[in-house]
């Protein structure tokens, strides 16, 4: 990636942060440490900036994702679809994944508006 594409991200990335920080009063009760919004922070930036429905089923089946792409190789770790502006995040892996996979699939949202739908594989089936 080149410096202009990482310095874009980076400024999207921080934009909304800065949202989510700001509006932080109407999404919890309580004040929250830096951490403690930090971890809340993902699943508030998907469901209150962006406006998607967040799922979090504990697995992604294959044919719960695309029907006409069969069955796939891979299993499936989280989705983007646009269209139903939905984000779906499956449980069964570990937590360290599963937050990368958030954070991934917001980038999906944020930096690729003309993307309608994004699968992302957590890794090959053995």
């Amino acid at each position: 990636m080149n410096t202009t594409r990482q310095r874009s991200v980076r400024a999207a990335a921080r934009d909304l942060l800065l949202q989510l920080w700001n509006r932080r009063e109407q999404f919890w009760c309580k004040t929250l440490s830096l951490l403690e919004f930090l971890r809340a922070s993902p699943e508030a930036t998907i469901t209150e900036i962006l406006g998607f429905r967040l799922e979090k089923p504990e697995e992604i089946l294959p044919n719960s994702t695309r029907p006409e792409e069969g069955k796939l190789s891979f299993e499936t770790a989280g989705f983007v679809d646009r269209k139903a502006r939905r984000v779906v995040i499956a449980q069964k892996f570990d937590l360290p994944w599963r937050r990368f996979t958030t954070a991934h699939e917001i980038g999906h949202v944020v930096l690729h508006p003309d993307v309608v739908y994004h699968r992302g594989s957590a890794h090959a089936r053995r």
